[in-house]
């Protein structure tokens, strides 16, 4: 869910999936029984926070990373860049993108669904992913210099 609704895409959702009612054969009853409620709640948050951020809606699309089981991306917009990186896998991953050099140290992340600074600037601390989930970060200190970093590493 969260990879559809930070993409440059208009996120489709259909009828059971706010309850974690997938994987239907065409033609089911639906049943909100046989749905998980607990996704209900993620998903207002997820949408809330597309909807108060332009960048996850209208911002510009920059692929940082494509190696499974790590898709990182970043959206731009207004002079607000946030990162966004998945993981499908069922171990953690921690990301730094070191390959950036100092412009990795100078970067503030701070993360929009737990409402957390997870690297603060001057840090070389890499971002931890839990496992088969995303992470969605709000870029800051030195956001334009990364961008184009970000861009030349792709």
């Amino acid at each position: 869910l969260a990879f559809l609704l930070t993409m440059n895409r208009i996120p489709i959702l259909y009828a059971g999936d706010e309850i974690g009612h997938w994987n239907r054969v065409p033609g089911d009853v639906f049943d909100p029984a046989n749905g998980d409620q607990s996704i209900k709640p993620y998903l207002r948050q997820l949408i809330a926070l597309r909807k108060s951020h332009p960048a996850l809606s209208r911002g510009n699309f920059t692929k940082i990373q494509s190696a499974n089981p790590i898709f990182a991306y970043t959206r731009a917009f207004g002079g607000s860049t946030i990162l966004v990186v998945t993981n499908n896998s069922g171990e953690s991953k921690s990301v730094s993108y070191s390959s950036l050099g100092a412009s990795w140290q100078s970067l503030q992340l701070y993360d929009l669904m737990q409402n957390q600074v997870v690297k603060p600037a001057g840090s070389t601390a890499s971002v931890s992913v839990p496992p088969y989930s995303a992470v969605i970060l709000e870029v800051g200190n030195g956001t334009s210099a990364i961008a184009a970093a970000w861009t030349q590493y792709d």
